[in-house]
């Protein structure tokens, strides 16, 4: 039997329990006698079999779990890759990660070296391939321009000897949607010199990486405005320290983040607005302790925060709380406007508000008191005019005399009130002259002392020629008068030192707070200044704005008039006053009338240097009184200072003998005035308005030596009426009698004015002067010419 014959038939037909058959690798030997012997014919093939079956099974089971597998498993050929890869080595040896990045066809053609032997069906499916035989004809199909890139750091691995590579990598599924993949290459045990089998698992990412680069984004989109927009974007802990400050903090704060992160927040405030936040933030707290309010509430401030030099601006602070996973409190993000501008148009609408108020206000008391002082001046000129006729028909030494005289004397006070009152009008007639300020005022001391209590020291400093003014003498000391008055009274309880002082200022040292009247504006460069300053309790802020008004008082004593009338003084000389107060307790509050940074800041800078000759040295202001202070400005004068002789009033002697036409609407008055005119020895016409007065004047007028008329009246005032009698009798002397206050009535631009003013209520006296002083000579108007000027101290 030929071997294989036999062998055949050994494999299929003997089988026993004593043998074990194996295929046989070859032919039968004959070992003794060229017999065969048994255990060298008959070979054990069944623990192979064993074998191979459970091979298969293993096989099956793996190759299974490589279908199965949810990512996507690849099994490839690196083998002609690593072969080119050595060849380029071995013709170049610089840096090769540099060469692919020079050669990009080489790497293309070095990806298409790579072959793809098997992919399971999580790969066919991330990559929508239809059939596997489809995906296999070509790695490259998978590769976007961007894959190419990032296939050097593969390539760059088998030129190294290395057998792992992890990367994020781009590939591009066959419908050419872009795929974001993490790669795990690895060439197993055995295949390290040849690369002839590489196994990849990939994940997709892709889900994850269009996440990352959304919030990259808008990271980035977000930091873009938070970098670039004017507001500043802060962020803090919760011990309220910066974590984050936008760039925009250098242009709004003059300042680096790194220098704003550094800092203390004590630092960044001005003391008012730290107390402000710590107090919100303590409330805030609480009421995330006690859960009583939205976790995505906001807190809206205004704070007033200091730029790095040194100065302040008005920052709107939006604030709210950043929270973690649990809604817990961890931070503090803060959105920051300069609202500086918006403040300081806010301060500048407020005093244009407070001056209109003010305007208004001192419009009104104007009206009401010059109406009020007219018609009690008129009723006044009956009492006093009536008193003294009583007094005439008594004989000397009668009993009621003495009462009279009192009554008088009342009536003659309650004539100074209405003068006052219109004093505060800046109705205050008298002659000014250049005057120096300094010596004005130490010819009042003398008297200012001792009116003062005894607990009250006055201390001056008074330059030895002071600034010239032009103003009336007795008026100015008035002025100190009223200060002073008023600065004793406000510390007649404790006792104090009340300072005197004078000085030339520049305009732009001039307050811009607190100042009367309220439209005032300087127009001259320098200013000389009165100021009246005391250690006293102050003034509140609250009052500050009525301190000037009339009748108002603070105090027990005084008529609450001193203040009003120096200001109408002052007033009328084209001056004002400014007034700055601290109270003594201590509030902390800003000093009334002192300056806040906005108006610092409007200050021209170039005014601030200009120079001006000055008659004394200019002085600054005080700016951290205790106390109040009273500062009079008064316009500075270039004219010498002379002091002329007075001039006595030559008065007529004439007692009668002429005819004189009284014109007056009130009856009791012109009753009055036609009793007084008698009295004095003339002849009196009483007409009761204007119309009647032209007609009596058009048939007497060549017997009739002056006119005494009224101004207000009904159907013709006095300055038509007047105007009507110098168009009969160009040279009639007039007399204008009001109870308005002559600087008012004389203001107007009138053709034709009268030779005096005769303010009402008025005596004997004062009409027999005025009679005189219309009769003089140098008064008598030339035909066709104007009456002049009344000459009244």
């Amino acid at each position: 039997m030929k071997n294989e014959e036999w062998r055949t038939t050994m494999e299929r037909g003997i089988k026993g329990e004593d043998y074990k058959f194996v295929p046989a690798q070859g032919g039968l030997t004959n070992m003794n006698d060229n017999e065969p012997s048994r255990e060298s014919l008959i070979l054990d093939i069944e623990d192979l079999k064993r074998q191979m079956a459970a091979l298969q099974e293993s096989e099956g089971k793996y190759r299974q779990w490589f279908q199965d597998a949810p990512i996507s498993l690849w099994e490839e050929d690196f083998s002609e890759v690593k072969l080119r890869i050595d060849e380029i080595k071995r013709r170049y040896a610089g840096d090769l990660e540099a060469y692919f990045h020079a050669h990009p066809d080489l790497v293309r053609e070095l990806a298409g070296l790579v072959k793809v032997v098997d992919v399971n069906e999580a790969t066919l499916r991330l990559y929508k391939a239809k059939t596997r035989e489809d995906f296999l004809s070509g790695i490259t199909r998978v590769f976007s321009t961007e894959s190419y890139e990032t296939f050097i750091p593969v390539l760059m691995t088998v030129g190294k000897g290395e057998t792992r590579l992890f990367a994020e990598k781009t590939h591009m599924a066959l419908d050419g949607e872009i795929i974001y993949i993490q790669l795990h290459w690895i060439v197993p045990p055995g295949y390290e010199h040849t690369y002839g089998r590489v196994l990849v698992s990939i994940i997709d990412i892709s889900a994850r990486k269009r996440t990352e680069m959304a919030l990259r984004e808008s990271e980035e989109k977000y930091r873009l405005i938070a970098d670039n927009m004017a507001d500043t974007v802060w962020v803090m802990d919760m011990n309220m320290r910066f974590t984050y400050v936008s760039p925009s903090v250098t242009r709004m704060y003059g300042t680096t983040v790194e220098e704003v992160m550094n800092q203390p927040i004590a630092l960044s405030l001005v003391p008012e607005s730290l107390e402000t936040a710590l107090k919100v933030f303590s409330e805030e707290m609480l009421l995330e302790a006690q859960g009583k309010a939205a976790p995505g509430r906001t807190r809206i401030l205004e704070l007033e925060e200091y730029k790095s030099d040194g100065s302040t601006i008005w920052v709107e602070s939006s604030m709210s709380f950043l929270r973690d996973e649990h809604n817990n409190a961890v931070g503090i993000l803060g959105v920051s406007r300069d609202i500086t501008d918006r403040k300081r148009a806010e301060a500048e609408r407020d005093a244009l508000e407070a001056r209109t108020l003010q305007l208004q206000k001192a419009e009104s008391l104007g009206r009401m008191a010059g109406a009020i002082a007219h018609h009690f001046n008129n009723q006044l000129q009956g009492v006093i005019g009536y008193l003294e006729l009583a007094m005439g028909d008594l004989p000397k030494g009668a009993g009621p005399i003495g009462s009279i005289k009192e009554a008088m004397r009342a009536a003659n006070r309650a004539a100074g009130v209405s003068r006052q009152m219109l004093t505060y009008l800046g109705q205050t007639p008298g002659k000014q002259r250049p005057m120096d300020l300094s010596e004005t005022c130490r010819l009042a001391l003398p008297m200012l002392r001792a009116g003062m209590p005894a607990n009250m020291v006055l201390k001056t400093d008074l330059p030895p020629l002071g600034p010239v003014v032009h103003a009336n003498a007795n008026q100015v000391q008035q002025i100190l008068a009223n200060l002073i008055t008023n600065a004793w009274e406000a510390m007649s309880e404790e006792g104090g030192t009340i300072y005197l002082n004078a000085k030339t200022v520049l305009r732009t040292d001039i307050p811009l707070r607190r100042r009367f009247p309220v439209d005032w504006h300087p127009e001259c460069e320098a200013y000389a200044c009165m100021e009246v300053r005391d250690d006293g309790p102050g003034i509140f802020d609250q009052e500050m704005e009525k301190v000037f008004d009339p009748f108002f008082s603070t105090k027990f004593t005084g008529r609450g008039l001193g203040l009003s009338i120096a200001l109408g003084i002052v007033r009328a000389h084209g001056g004002c006053i400014t007034v700055e107060s601290r109270c003594r307790a201590g509030s902390g509050e800003q000093g009334a009338g002192s300056d806040s940074n906005a108006e610092r800041g409007a200050r021209s800078a170039e005014e601030k240097k200009k120079t001006i000759a000055m008659r004394s040295a200019p002085c600054a202001l005080r700016q951290d009184s205790v106390g109040s202070v009273f500062r009079v400005f008064l316009p500075l004068s270039e004219e010498t200072v002379a002091r002329p002789a007075e001039k006595a009033v030559q008065v007529s002697g004439l007692k009668g003998g002429g005819t004189v036409l009284l014109v007056e609407d009130a009856n009791q008055v012109r009753r009055l005035e036609a009793q007084m005119l008698e009295l004095l020895g003339w002849k009196v016409l009483e007409a009761n308005d204007g119309v009647e007065g032209i007609e009596i004047f058009r048939e007497h007028s060549n017997d009739i030596r002056f006119v005494l008329c009224d101004l207000s009246m009904p159907r013709l005032d006095g300055w038509q009426t007047l105007a009507a009698m110098r168009g009969i009798r160009p040279d009639i002397p007039v007399i204008l009698a009001s109870g308005y206050d002559e600087a008012s009535v004389m203001a107007g631009d009138q053709v034709e004015r009268p030779q005096v003013f005769l303010g009402k209520p008025y005596g004997f006296e004062e009409l027999r002067e005025a009679i005189g002083r219309t009769l003089e000579p140098g008064m008598n108007r030339d035909a066709g010419g104007r009456g002049q000027e009344p000459d009244i101290e």
